[in-house]
């Protein structure tokens, strides 16, 4: 017995989302004592009772039989096979409800739940399972069916699908094949529900692909396809957002399964397709595409025999939707049915025989398509040539059939031509022809034929293209050669062709390609598709870069250049565009196979590098051969530029090309595939040099700074690169290989060096000289792009971090040592390096205790502000300038010096001489910088600009905000606001700052960066803080008008930009702010708003005529 009686569930609270608790208990008690046997089947029959009689209402007989559904799935032993039949019989007699008894048409999705669980036990009788298709056949015929709600219908189908999946035999056995899919039909008659028909229409494409076997007649077939074709065009669905219902895309994809699933479809759905491509069919755009897609769908999946049936219809509907269409999704559509359609004739194409239904309609297709050639080559030519392409890309017999019709009569053609526009339109047929072939997959067991009869067109083909090529060069001055471009892109099609080609004809192609190059003046798109193909050509065959383009290229680079100043920049322009179109060729794509002749001496890198490395090669010597002429070095700057822009356009390049491919692995993995190039630069340009104190590295003395800073950019390149690992970074290998060496970061290359005692010199750069500081320019970059291991340390570089930005810091104050301008800016970059990326000033230098003092970078940055006073002007401006480059690096990594350091900064604000300098130095705390970036590795936190708020801007409020300091003071403090607000987002700014009197003031401030950032940060604010902005509205008019007045007897103190800028503002005001208080104020406003129309600056006016326009409109509805 159970603990609960019928009653309790009847009386138990109910959720729409399942069982409350009280109901899992009784629905538990239940299942316990059927599972044990205390309780039986007859018994719950007989307890619910009471509540099935005919006098029980339709509500109550649902709730009753709603826990029949949670009992049965919950069970762990099954009834017998005895008590499940009869539980079964009484649950299609419910269905059945042959006497029309009132609480019958209650509980049926309860009893379809019931029953969806018994079908699944292993003790359901498999000849019940036509009882069950029955009943639930029954309620359509009756009508019921169409009468449940969506749920009770779902569950209804999904018990029919299971009998038909799970049961199959059985059911056709008993029932036959006829009356269940006449009784699946009717139960679909009137179905509209989207998830009704995610159940029917599997359903439906499971009879037509696994009933095969059974006796299903044309009549079958003919019910099931009227069926669901109605619903042919989708326009039911869920809603993209709810996932429980089925979409319309998920609808259109399972009946778009129903048509495919059975070849005798293919009667109903040809024909009714192409019909609705009738040209006087109103089709909307979407719809057309929807046919269209799902006829090549029929056409990809009926058999050869269905297809060939149909394959002339298909021909006529389609041609003309090709020759005369205008809108390209419906071309393209239409091409893709004829594609489809050779493809699937070719599918049992084993051999080529003469008559195929592949014959019939590849060469009916050709025939009429070569003879509208001649009916108006300017309507047809090219759409044929698509035509052609789609039908020959079908199969390898497709394609013969197709080239064997049309190519001799091209050929002909070709040769009767006399306008470029008409070449150039065969010529693009040719091309479709060629991509065609090119469309053949590999694999092909007909290869060896396709091959043999391609064979015989390839000299006639051959030659249309150096025909075409050789009128190119005949003609390169005319800027009218339209077939120019689709005859360089033939040429690398029949490249492509394996074998197709011999070696000499390959290297004619390249050579004609180069000669087109260098023949100006050019027509921009031969030019590119020439750069193009190049490329191309390059990758696919590198034999031919190597032995010919590369060699064309570095025999148009002279070994010197003319002194005279206007031939020498006529030459370094016609230079650069070589060397520009070589770094395209060789760089814009990773080569695709190893040489043939094996690998290059000394290379370590993968295949992919062939052309890469080859052209590098050759620029190196190229720039050695140069370096040694006097007054060459522009020439060798633009030299050294393309070895630099190669590098990084061919890294740039792999990174792209390792999303689609696996590249392969280096040759050697312990050798870095850009180390070469760096070691010859640097070898190049450094030296061992004495001075009269100590052996130092230094730059030789021909080489200018920006010659070494493309040698130093080109290695943070290389070294930063994906392809640098701790395994093959030179940086390291060189230090381990020399372990009786200073450091790579010291020695720069040069090998033999013994002295350890270089660690000392080379880093101090106080007293130069110059040739020493240009040389530290170098280091920079190489610890730049050093890629830090995890966990990180500078061990392997072998240098103090700590050690080295003390002493960075005293070389950038120090005014003798003869740096130039941007020698000192590297030696600030190096120590924001070494803060933000090396933790120098979080990691003490180890020594002795007063040694470790000199070298503690706060320390050392405290020490030199400190004493100032004893400072030259120069080394002043140093020392704060180096302070606000150190405070940068700290903050970017949220060091711990970086609250001791921002407050010598505000404490130099109040200097008399110099705090308006530091005022301006707050602008480097959040600018972006060349060296100090995520890309070098370096910790640039996110969080900084709040960071900063806290720091800097909250503190500098209060300080303005004091009765205590001076209108000096303030005005510094106002431009170091600006520093750091300038690069906050205007919500950070609106939180942190608001429009405050310091803003106000900012406007009207002697620093032009101030006044245009607080002018700009006015017109991002208004919008943010808007009631800030009207209470102050007549400050703020007054403000802006006194910037955009500039009369020649009272000129502005405002640049053009804050003039404009101010202008903003005025406009800004017209969107956010009551259109009553800008009345009040707009006539005063008119007369300035007409002085800046007058104004010397195109721009200002323009903005001043867009601001008159909107303060004229106010109030005005438009």
């Amino acid at each position: 017995m159970t603990d609960h009686v019928f009653n309790d569930w009847m009386d138990a609270p109910t959720d729409s989302g399942g069982p409350t608790t009280e109901e899992a208990a009784i629905i538990a008690d239940y299942v316990s004592s059927l599972d044990l046997g205390v309780y039986k089947l007859p018994n719950l029959l007989i307890d619910m009772g009471h509540y099935l009689n005919q006098d029980s209402d339709l509500i109550t007989v649902a709730r009753a039989f709603s826990i029949f559904p949670l009992i049965l799935e919950r069970m762990g032993t099954e009834f017998s096979r005895q008590e499940t039949h009869s539980l079964v019989e009484y649950f299609c007699a419910r269905l059945e409800n042959k006497d029309d008894v009132l609480n019958y048409r209650a509980g049926i999705y309860e009893v379809a739940s019931s029953l969806h669980v018994l079908i699944k036990w292993k003790c359901f009788i498999p000849s019940d399972a036509g009882i069950v298709a029955m009943a639930v056949f029954g309620l359509a015929n009756r009508s019921t069916f169409n009468d449940q709600r969506p749920t009770t219908r779902v569950k209804l189908y999904e018990v029919i699908d299971l009998l038909f999946k799970k049961y199959q035999a059985p059911l056709i056995r008993d029932v036959k094949v006829t009356p269940l899919i006449l009784g699946l039909v009717s139960m679909a008659e009137l179905e509209k529900n989207p998830s009704c028909l995610g159940i029917l229409f599997p359903l439906y494409t499971h009879i037509g692909r696994n009933w095969q076997g059974y006796p299903l007649g044309d009549s079958d077939y003919d019910a099931i396809w009227e069926s669901f074709i109605r619903y042919f065009p989708v326009t039911l669905g869920g809603a993209p957002q709810d996932p429980s219902i089925p979409s319309k895309e998920l609808i259109k994809e399972l009946l778009l399964q129903c048509v495919l699933s059975s070849h005798h479809y293919a009667k109903g759905a040809v024909p009714r397709f192409i019909d609705m491509l009738d040209t006087n069919t109103d089709l909307s755009a979407n719809l057309k595409i929807e046919v269209l897609s799902t006829l090549a769908a029929c056409v990809n999946s009926y058999p050869v025999p269905t297809i060939a049936e149909w394959s002339s219809k298909i021909w006529d509907a389609l041609k003309f939707e090709i020759w005369n269409g205008e809108n390209e999704d419906f071309i393209q559509g239409a091409l893709e049915v004829l594609r489809a359609t050779a493809a699937s004739l070719g599918r049992s194409q084993d051999t080529w025989s003469t008559q195929t239904p592949m014959t019939e309609f590849a060469v009916a297709a050709a025939t009429e398509c070569k003879s509208r050639f001649h009916d108006s080559k300017k309507l047809y030519l090219v759409s044929s040539g698509r035509i052609l392409h789609a039908i020959a890309s079908g199969s390898s017999y497709a394609f013969h059939l197709v080239a064997k019709t049309v190519l001799p009569a091209m050929h002909v053609m070709w040769q009767d031509l006399k306008l470029p526009s008409e070449k150039k339109m065969l010529l693009t047929v040719y091309n479709h022809i060629l991509d065609a072939r090119l469309a053949q997959p590999q694999d092909d067991p007909q290869r060896d034929l396709l091959v043999r009869s391609f064979e015989g067109f390839r000299d006639g083909i051959v030659e249309v293209y150096f025909d075409a090529v050789s009128n190119i060069q005949q003609e390169s001055s005319s800027s009218d050669l339209p077939f120019g471009v689709p005859a360089v892109e033939g040429l690398v099609l029949l490249f492509q062709i394996p074998s197709y080609l011999s070696a000499v004809e390959q290297g004619m192609i390249v050579q004609e390609l180069n000669t087109i190059l260098f023949s100006p003046p050019q027509d921009n798109d031969i030019r590119n598709a020439v750069l193009l193909s190049l490329q191309k050509i390059s990758a696919m065959e590198p034999e031919t870069f190597h032995e010919i383009t590369l060699t064309n290229f570095i025999e148009k680079l002279p070994d010197t250049l003319s002194h005279s100043g206007v031939e020498l920049k006529a030459n370094l322009e016609i230079i650069a565009g070589h060397l520009q179109d070589l770094v395209e060729i060789a760089c814009s794509r990773p080569c695709q196979r190893q040489l043939r002749n094996g690998t290059p001496i000394n290379t370590a890198s993968s295949y992919w590098h062939r052309n890469f490395d080859a052209m590098e090669n050759k620029l190196l010597e190229k720039l050695d051969v140069v370096l040694q002429e006097k007054g060459q070095q522009e020439y060798a700057n633009m030299i050294l530029a393309a070895v630099c822009g190669g590098l990084q356009v061919f890294d740039a390049n792999l990174n792209s090309t390792r999303i689609n491919s696996s590249e392969p692995s280096p040759l050697n993995p312990k050798i870095g595939p850009y180390s070469y190039i760096v070691k010859a630069l640097f070898q190049k340009v450094v030296q061992q040099k004495r001075s009269t104190s100590a052996t130092y590295i230094g730059i030789k003395e021909s080489f200018d700074e920006k010659f070494v800073q493309m040698i130093g950019r080109t290695a943070m390149w290389a070294l930063r690169s994906d392809l640098t690992t701790p395994a093959n970074s030179m940086l390291l290998n060189w230090n381990t290989l020399h372990p009786d060496q200073p450091s790579v970061i010291w020695t720069l290359f040069i090998p033999g060096l013994k002295d350890e005692s270089l660690n000392d010199p080379q880093q101090n750069l106080q007293k130069g000289p110059a040739d020493k500081c240009l040389a530290n320019v170098l280091s920079v970059y190489l610890l730049a792009g050093h890629r830090l291991s995890e966990p990180s340390t500078e061990a392997p570089l072998r240098i103090e971090p700590a050690k080295v930005a003390s002493s960075m810091i005293r070389n950038a104050i120090s005014s003798e040592s003869g740096s130039s301008r941007f020698s000192r800016m590297c030696m600030l970059w190096f120590l924001q390096l070494l803060v933000s990326k090396y933790r120098a000033a979080s990691q003490p230098y180890t020594a002795s205790n007063f040694d470790a003092t000199l070298h503690q970078p706060l320390q050392v940055m405290a020490f030199e502000v400190e004493i100032c006073a004893t400072k030259s002007d120069q080394e002043i401006k140093n020392t704060y300038q180096t302070l606000a480059y150190f405070t940068a690096a700290s903050i970017a990594s949220f060091d711990h010096s970086m609250e001791p350091l921002v407050n010598m900064m505000i404490k130099a604000l109040s200097d008399p001489k110099y705090g308006r300098r530091v005022g301006q130095s707050f602008r480097i705390l959040l600018a972006k910088s060349e060296i100090m970036d995520k890309l070098n590795f370096c910790k640039i936190r996110a969080l900084r600009f709040q960071k900063v708020v806290s720091l800097v801007v909250i503190p500098l409020q209060g300080a303005y905000a004091s009765p205590m300091t001076s209108r000096m003071e303030k005005d510094n403090i106002v431009i170091a606001l600006a520093g750091v607000l300038a690069y906050m987002e205007p919500e950070l700014v609106a939180d942190a700052f608001g429009f405050s009197s310091i803003m106000l003031e900012g406007c009207d401030s002697s620093d032009d960066f101030t006044k245009e950032t607080f002018i700009h940060l006015l017109q991002v604010l208004i919008p943010l803080c808007p009631k800030d902005a009207e209470s102050h509205l007549d400050t703020v008019i007054r403000l802006m008008t006194d910037r955009t007045h500039n009369t020649y007897d009272s000129p502005s103190d405002a640049s053009v930009r804050c003039r404009a800028k101010a202008l903003d503002v005025l406009m800004r005001l017209t969107e956010h702010l009551p259109v009553a208080g800008l009345l009040q104020r707009r006539a005063r406003l008119m007369p300035e708003l007409d002085l800046a129309l007058d104004d010397c600056s195109r721009d200002v006016r323009v903005k001043a005529q867009v601001a008159k326009m909107k303060w004229l409109r106010l109030g005005t509805v438009i």
